[in-house]
């Protein structure tokens, strides 16, 4: 193959990358950025604020509506004190039961009020990991 074919071909896929729209997995991430965000008690204009985007341009990240940088993706990360991988989907086995769970206990934890049956809770996960570390 050619240098002028296969420089066709990358302008080619990069062009159709910089026309692509939002998609499911741009909705997959905006939902984990929301919970993630939720559970620090931060709001989506104080997130926004602090990478220095619009409450507007926010909700569409979190909404999957705009396509998200793997930038700013890195700085909400650093922001939120979670691993990049937090926001990414996961495709199969023990990773993927592992992330059905989190989510589930998320879910779980941003409907519970009670701050000292949190702090509870942490205690309790924090026990329950020590002990299983310590076994295997």
């Amino acid at each position: 193959m050619s240098d002028d074919v296969r420089d066709q071909g990358r302008r080619s896929t990069a062009a159709t990358l910089k026309r692509r729209q939002a998609g499911p997995i741009d909705r997959y991430v905006g939902t984990r950025i929301t919970a993630e965000r939720q559970l620090r008690g931060m709001s989506s204009f104080d997130l926004g604020r602090r990478l220095g985007f619009t409450v507007v341009q926010m909700k569409k990240y979190e909404r999957g509506q705009s396509r998200i940088p793997v930038g700013t993706l890195c700085a909400v990360s650093e922001i939120l004190d979670v691993p990049l991988t937090r926001f990414l989907p996961v495709e199969r086995g023990p990773l993927r039961q592992a992330a059905a769970c989190r989510e589930e206990i998320t879910r779980t934890l941003l409907q519970m009020p009670d701050v000292e049956c949190l702090a509870s809770l942490s205690d309790l996960l924090t026990i329950l990991v020590r002990y299983r570390t310590s076994v295997n």
